[in-house]
């Protein structure tokens, strides 16, 4: 019994070895998993981060687009007063061409304005070609000639 005792132990001892060659290739298996596991997350984590910067990029854009947005605002508010006064000017300069000038604004009445860069044009030269009747009631009628004026800013 002996020898078949041996025989036993030796074939026992082969399938012990077996399994723990066997529980081995498991174990690498099961690492070699977790490992792409950790590089999937860590792949997760980047594309998050990234697309949660590429919000915050959107965000910055749509609140300077806004922010330039005001800016225009103002500044067309602040071309369409200055063309009012141009308008005025104007009215002042055509009374002034026709024979009818107004009394100069002097003091208060003298409008305060800063230079903003922006040059207006006026031009002033005779209307040709039109009658009497085809003019409309607003507009101011001389003896001499009526006037067409262009306005360029």
């Amino acid at each position: 019994m002996s020898k078949m005792g041996e025989e036993v132990d030796e074939y026992e001892l082969e399938k012990i070895r077996a399994e723990i060659q066997q529980e081995r290739q498991m174990k690498e298996m099961l690492d070699q998993s977790a490992k792409e596991l950790r590089i999937t997350v860590e792949e997760l984590e980047k594309r998050y981060e990234a697309i949660e910067n590429e919000g915050n990029e959107w965000k910055t854009r749509f609140e300077t687009q806004e922010e330039m947005n005001q800016q225009l605002e103002r500044q067309i508010i602040m071309l369409q007063d200055k063309i009012e006064e141009a308008k005025r000017n104007l009215k002042d300069a055509r009374a002034y061409v026709e024979g009818r000038a107004p009394s100069p604004r002097t003091g208060a009445d003298t409008p305060k304005s800063k230079s903003t860069g922006i040059t207006i044009n006026i031009s002033v030269s005779p209307q040709v070609g039109q009658k009497q009747d085809d003019r409309k009631e607003t507009d101011v009628c001389t003896s001499k000639s009526d006037y067409i004026v262009d306005i360029k800013a």
